[in-house]
């Protein structure tokens, strides 16, 4: 954490798919969230609904996706199934 913000970084090639846990057990809620992508090739993700990452690294949720050609797409983990892949998303993005 930096004021306030989750900051990661990685110098690295990532093998498998890295995750940050929270215990808080929600029902319904609205999601919105400011999101820097400094080198906008990349991409990531905000899951929910998620249950624990198994052996192979992979986590059963849904996922908010984030980065170049993916911004907003939802889409689920484990099943590598596109659920919602129109562009609204991308359109709402404002690069620096």
């Amino acid at each position: 954490m930096e004021d306030g913000a989750i900051v990661g970084q990685d110098t690295q090639k990532v093998t498998r798919n890295q995750f940050l846990w929270s215990d808080v057990k929600v029902t319904d809620f609205y999601l919105s969230v400011y999101v820097l992508l400094e080198n906008n090739d990349r991409n990531t993700g905000i899951q929910f609904r998620s249950k624990k990452a198994d052996a192979s690294g992979q986590a059963p949720a849904y996922q908010a996706d984030i980065g170049k050609d993916v911004w907003g797409r939802l889409y689920h983990e484990h099943y590598r199934e596109k659920l919602d892949w129109s562009d609204r998303g991308e359109k709402a993005v404002k690069p620096l």
